[in-house]
């Protein structure tokens, strides 16, 4: 079960009124919900001038990568769930070093286990949260995010890891990647 925003915020600079909240989003395909599912998430934004303040809040099921303007700024986001699949995690990140006027690409890439393990109780859905407070607005998780499942993520043949383990073997075929995404 993906938690709501306000179960995941708790008593932080995110408790101030926002004119709306992020939902929780992911690809529009059947398969985005299968046990290692990769899924790319792209959001546009510009600012009319660099952003002071930029206080990020990212919540995924399962892992997530973050860049901003083709910089990496976080590598392998997010937690496993469990024991139990009421609890959550969500990342507070500044990014006001990456953004600048202008033009700013947010690019995140999300990968859903899809399966538990022994730390891991799996949600059954892929999902992103993202809720970007800034001086200038908020940008959030909805609808005009760009998603896709990403097809050049897939799983690897045997042996297969531990079963313990929620994460699955992968393999990548880089004549299926996303350019300039």
């Amino acid at each position: 079960m993906l938690l709501p925003i306000c179960c995941l915020i708790g008593t932080n600079a995110f408790t101030q009124q926002v004119e709306a909240l992020p939902n929780w989003i992911s690809a529009n395909d059947p398969a985005s919900n299968k046990t290692s599912t990769w899924i790319a998430f792209r959001r546009d934004v510009f600012f009319k001038k660099k952003p002071r303040n930029a206080l990020t809040r990212i919540a995924a099921d399962t892992k997530y990568w973050l860049w901003i303007n083709g910089e990496l700024v976080v590598f392998e986001g997010g937690l496993k769930r469990g024991p139990n699949p009421n609890d959550s995690y969500g990342d507070t990140i500044d990014l006001e070093p990456y953004l600048k006027k202008g033009n700013n690409k947010i690019a995140i890439l999300l990968w859903h286990f899809g399966k538990d393990g022994f730390s891991h109780v799996n949600s059954g859905k892929s999902g992103l949260l993202f809720h970007l407070r800034t001086d200038e607005n908020d940008l959030i998780s909805d609808q005009r995010w760009l998603s896709s499942v990403h097809s050049a993520y897939q799983l690897a043949d045997n042996p297969a890891p531990n079963y313990r383990l929620p994460e699955s073997n992968i393999r990548f075929d880089a004549q299926k990647d996303i350019a300039d995404w």
